[in-house]
């Protein structure tokens, strides 16, 4: 037995935590984006690509649970020997590589769908010149080129991965080309991240706003550095993980079950913070703005209503005070123009009433 340490995110409730809720979270994220960007003819090409990545992130997430239930993942090693293989080792090992292989045949796929979500949403909002376009069109292009580059390689490594993968787990472990492909493709995704996350503000403030807005609009992009977070996690989690794949002490399934932890986090996190710019506006028009449109539509009505009350009463009394001192024929001329002035505002008053809550009924819906 290892005496592998086994951290709480190796455990099977985490990982299958992991794979269940994140895989919810980012349906419900693209969800409500679709929502927020209303009708179907509204929808761009930013829009579409995060429906793959969601379903390839659930892919994962699905690859998490069954690994957990044949115990290839959140478990410790069964205890084998060359002279006496356990038959119940032999199979754990076997499905966790698998798996494995699966998932990170899945990956560049899934992030390739969120990077690119990503600039053609800045394409969309800042190609105002066009170097800023064709700058945006090359990096669309670097990434596809990324995303096929290591599919390929993690399908043929080691001859033919594929058919690799089927052999006994002595000729499966003696693949040392797949960890180069995964070391590569960890390292490569969090450049490619970090220079996606920054990309939009240059632009941002190039564009003539006020400081305070370029501040705001500048941190609202920065919400999607959690990508860049996890994929620092599971940077460090591959250098740990190739270094170590020759100790004997290491526990291999623990190992792996870190990579694919963290490979899980890291396209959840990209699909999320895709989704944050439109939810955040969503959410502050559906929810904040509701609030104060109402606020101020309440307090507008009551404000206009005691207006026209105060008015009325004093023209009422002026036109009192008027009676007293004219002459008894324009005495009653004028009371009786007074009191049809009266009639008209009272005829008018429940109209406006009426058209100003359709007003706020509208705002609400």
């Amino acid at each position: 037995m290892s005496s592998y340490e086994q951290h709480y995110y190796q455990t099977p409730s985490h990982v299958i935590a992991a794979g269940i809720v994140l895989s919810l979270l980012d349906i419900l994220a693209v969800s409500l984006r679709f929502v927020a960007r209303g009708e179907k003819r509204h929808m761009k090409m930013d829009d579409w690509l995060l429906i793959p990545a969601t379903l390839l992130t659930a892919g994962v997430g699905s690859c998490l649970v069954f690994g957990v239930s044949r115990e290839a993942f959140g478990y410790r090693e069964y205890p084998t020997t060359i002279e006496h293989p356990s038959d119940v080792a032999i199979y754990q090992m076997s499905t966790s590589i698998k798996l494995e292989w699966s998932i990170s045949l899945i990956l560049p796929v899934a992030l390739a769908c969120t990077k690119l979500s990503f600039l053609f949403f800045y394409k969309r909002i800042f190609s105002i010149n066009n170097a800023t376009d064709k700058f945006l069109k090359g990096l669309v292009l670097f990434i596809c080129m990324w995303a096929v580059a290591f599919f390929l390689a993690t399908l043929l490594c080691c001859k033919t991965m594929a058919i690799y993968i089927w052999k006994p787990i002595s000729e499966m472990a003696q693949c040392k080309f797949f960890l180069d492909v995964l070391m590569a493709f960890c390292i490569t995704g969090f450049v490619t991240d970090v220079a996606i996350i920054i990309i939009p503000i240059p632009l941002i403030w190039r564009l003539k706003l006020s400081t305070e807005d370029k501040l705001i609009a500048s941190g609202s992009f920065l919400l999607g550095s959690v990508t860049i977070a996890a994929a620092l996690a599971r940077l460090i989690v591959s250098v740990n993980f190739v270094h170590g794949a020759a100790d004997p002490n290491n526990d291999m399934i623990l190992d792996i079950t870190l990579y694919v932890y963290w490979g899980m986090v890291e396209c959840s996190m990209g699909v999320f913070a895709a989704c944050l710019p439109t939810l955040q506006l969503f959410f502050r028009q559906r929810a904040w703005q509701r609030i104060v449109n109402r606020t101020r539509s309440l307090l507008s009505s009551r404000s206009i209503s005691m207006n026209r009350i105060d008015s009325q009463t004093e023209n009422n009394l002026h036109l009192h005070n008027m009676a007293d001192v004219l002459p008894k024929e324009k005495r009653e001329t004028t009371i009786l123009q007074g009191s049809r002035t009266g009639s008209q505002n009272r005829l008018c008053t429940p109209h406006t009433s009426i058209t100003q809550e359709v007003t706020t009924v509208r705002e609400v819906v």
